[in-house]
């Protein structure tokens, strides 16, 4: 169950906002407004410079702490590590437990990774199209119900098929360094290509109050069962359950865009300066929040509490120390 909305509110909103919202500075009108050679120098140099110190420092700190105390093999420095297990110098030991050999990956910032080379091809294929209609205002009307409907069954369907040669967790390698989860790639890449016709067709203004209740109520009703227990999850393969899981998914994930986008434009569409504190620094947060929770989790390794106090202590912790680090330093 946690990995079900992990998927849905880290990775596939965030596609969609992507494109709409200033979470990415507005993809497309970013593009438009300022010309291909700023928008390249800006989706490499934002992602690169965390990814490259994420790839060479944040990421090899946290597998050597992993190798230490999970894998069984003697301890060995974490230099040696370094060279040895997480850049494979060496030949990969006999009866190595992996994950993968070597250890080198991206963690979790493969998120950033892939939004990078998202941002590449939309790149490459306006320039292609040579696209130069404006962004943002020409208005058409949102999806009517039944429009909806057919794309969360569509999507359901490929992602059913996709599944059954590469279920969820299953991760590759696309040209041999970029980190994918293929389970999910048409859920990330249809949002993504939304987020983009939302923002140039002025969807989210557009969006009638009803069918932004009506597909909150459908999304809140089936999260709402997954937290009971009722969601048919399975990872993928040939059978019944793996045939109607993506569409829970689809149309769950589908019903709370819709719906928390309304909601937040009714309702919540105001600011105040700790909300601008926060979302200027979420970017920098989402960067240490893994190494900050292993810390803390190993600071309460032995400490007897329930689990439930124990999540609040974190919760607490590390929302408090991420961000009130990135605040520190303006």
């Amino acid at each position: 169950m946690g990995e079900h909305f992990r998927w849905h509110f880290r990775c596939i909103f965030p596609r969609f906002l992507a494109n709409h919202k200033k979470w990415s500075d507005k993809l497309p009108e970013f593009f438009h407004k300022k010309g291909k050679k700023r928008f390249l120098q800006d989706r490499v140099k934002r992602p690169g410079w965390p990814l490259l110190f994420g790839v060479a420092l944040l990421i090899p700190v946290l597998m050597y702490i992993f190798h230490l105390h999970y894998r069984g093999y003697p301890a060995v420095s974490f230099w040696s590590y370094y060279k040895t297990y997480y850049l494979g110098m060496t030949a990969e030991p006999a009866h190595w437990i992996g994950p993968a050999w070597p250890d080198l990956n991206f963690g979790h910032l493969w998120f950033i990774e892939n939004s990078l080379f998202y941002s590449l091809v939309y790149l490459l294929c306006t320039l292609v199209m040579k696209t130069k209609k404006a962004v943002g205002t020409a208005a058409q009307s949102a999806p009517t119900h039944t429009g909806i409907v057919l794309f969360a069954a569509a999507l359901s369907l490929i992602t059913f098929i996709v599944r059954i040669w590469f279920p969820i967790d299953h991760w590759i390698g696309l040209f041999g360094f970029i980190q994918m989860e293929v389970a999910h790639i048409p859920q990330y890449i249809s949002f993504f290509v939304l987020g983009i016709m939302a923002y140039r067709r002025n969807w989210l203004q557009q969006l009638p109050a009803r069918t932004g209740k009506v597909w909150l109520a459908v999304g809140v009703i089936l999260a709402v069962l997954c937290y009971l227990g009722f969601a048919p999850a399975i990872q993928g393969g040939l059978s019944l359950r793996a045939f109607i899981y993506p569409f829970y998914e689809a149309f769950e994930c589908t019903g709370l865009i819709i719906g928390l986008l309304y909601l937040f434009r009714t309702f919540f569409n105001t600011s105040s300066s700790l909300s601008k504190s926060l979302a200027q620094n979420t970017y920098a947060v989402y960067i240490i929040h893994i190494p900050v929770l292993v810390a803390f989790q190993y600071a309460f390794l032995h400490v007897a509490l329930s689990v439930y106090l124990l999540f609040t202590c974190f919760s607490i912790n590390l929302l408090t120390f991420s961000f009130g680090s990135q605040q520190s330093k303006r």
